[in-house]
């Protein structure tokens, strides 16, 4: 079995960004794509969410290679995680595979039964495409996922504990009613849109957990919105108690932040990791669907954004039907990740790859704060090696989408917080958590 490869590569760079001019990489590392798991499998898709935890640092896979066409055991992967200078070096520890409540590895293959609840196969598995991860204080993880969309517990070996309830806004639902099976986004008349359903989650200060939808609720224009759905759930209850619209970035702001490229339309943009601040604001990481993609060909990223949260000024809109009538969460650009100088790191801007989609915070010290981000690699390796679900043994397999090879990338970023418009002191310290 080939063991996780990792480049380490050194960087101090800083922005060109005028939103923020002083952001800078601080450090860098990458996991190849070919990469093995300590189950033997092809590592893939683990960059969809990252969290600091002690020793180390936690990364989510999502469904797996194929979007959802190819079975594969969603798990989630333990490094133990150094800097030395500007290199981050990751060291495999233990995979953990998320188990349903009989013990039976949940499936990332979509589900075939329209109307099952939760979403489900014929064969009785439960469907399951993680997206965020947020890690409590016991040592149980909270996932939340796209099929339902829903937010889940496991405890520290991977097994299901519970699910919160789904608001009802956010069930899809075609003409023939509920319905989780559908890929057509012109199909579903309401709830969140197919591969668009909470992407983000954080644990609060106060214990509450907050989950973003990627885009809108259909009902209220889908991925032509122009803004998402933020939603606080009770921890103890399991049930959400708000609901926030979170606006996504203006042209203005793109136009000034962002390198020359393709035009970013509002249907582009998505929200994809969130992660919460001591002082109650939420970090939020915002992009649109341009980089490198597996493709021969690729338009270059211009938008993979780190944005402050402030919900404060926020009206709840859960239960209301003029969501976009509501008052916003307030929102402020932190950095553009596409306008740091990442040749530097070894990464050129043409080959930024398009989906980064793990955010956490790595130290603070006053207002000056370290952000840890991840990508999502998509498993883009020409040969997978993949669990047979019917025999057990590893097979391997040719993977065509993936025409050039994507590693994952884990970035450690530097940036000043921007004061808190409703908080008299934004200065506080968390120990960097990374050696």
């Amino acid at each position: 079995m080939r063991c996780l490869s990792l480049i380490c590569l050194a960087a101090a760079l800083t922005t060109r960004a005028p939103a923020a001019d002083d952001a800078r990489i601080v450090a860098v590392g990458r996991i190849a794509a070919d990469a093995r798991d300590t189950e033997g499998e092809t590592v893939g898709g683990i960059g969809s969410a990252i969290e600091v935890v002690p020793g180390g640092v936690v990364m989510l896979s999502d469904r797996g290679a194929g979007d959802g066409l190819i079975d594969y055991r969603p798990r989630l992967q333990f490094f133990r995680l150094a800097r030395e200078g500007a290199a981050l070096t990751l060291t495999p520890e233990r995979t953990v595979i998320l188990r349903d409540s009989d013990g039976r590895a949940f499936t990332g293959l979509f589900p075939d039964r329209p109307a099952a609840t939760p979403p489900q196969r014929g064969d009785g598995r439960m469907c399951i495409d993680p997206e965020g991860l947020a890690a409590g204080a016991d040592g149980h993880f909270f996932i939340s996922e796209e099929y339902m969309p829903s937010v889940r517990e496991f405890d520290a070996d991977g097994n299901f504990v519970r699910r919160f309830d789904t608001p009802e806004e956010c069930v899809p639902r075609t003409k023939s009613g509920v319905d989780f099976a559908t890929d057509v986004g012109n199909d579903v008349s309401a709830g969140r849109q197919p591969n668009r359903g909470f992407e983000g989650l954080s644990l609060l200060p106060d214990g509450r957990l907050a989950a973003a939808l990627q885009c809108g609720l259909a009902q209220d224009g889908g991925r032509n919105a122009g803004f998402t759905k933020l939603y606080i759930f009770d921890a103890a209850t399991g049930k959400a108690t708000a609901a926030y619209r979170v606006p996504f970035a203006a042209t203005d702001e793109l136009n000034a932040s962002s390198p020359e490229g393709k035009e970013i339309k509002p249907k582009h943009l998505v929200i994809c990791a969130l992660t919460a601040l001591p002082d109650g604001r939420l970090l939020a990481l915002e992009r649109e669907n341009f980089g490198a993609d597996g493709a021969q060909k690729h338009d270059p990223a211009r938008y993979k954004a780190v944005a402050v949260l402030d919900l404060a000024r926020a009206e709840n809109t859960l239960g209301r039907d003029d969501a976009a009538a509501a008052a916003p969460v307030g929102r402020t650009l932190l950095f553009n990740l596409a306008a740091l100088d990442t040749a530097a790191a070894g990464l050129p801007r043409e080959e930024i790859p398009t989906k980064w989609e793990g955010l956490a915070i790595a130290g603070i010290e006053g207002d000056r704060l370290r952000v840890l981000l991840s990508s999502d690699n998509d498993f883009l390796t020409p040969w997978l090696f993949l669990r047979d679900e019917a025999t057990g043994t590893i097979r391997e397999r040719d993977f065509p989408r993936a025409k050039r090879p994507q590693d994952t990338w884990i970035l450690e970023v530097e940036a000043t917080l921007p004061p808190s418009p409703t908080s008299a002191s934004r200065s506080f310290n968390q120990p960097n958590q990374i050696p």
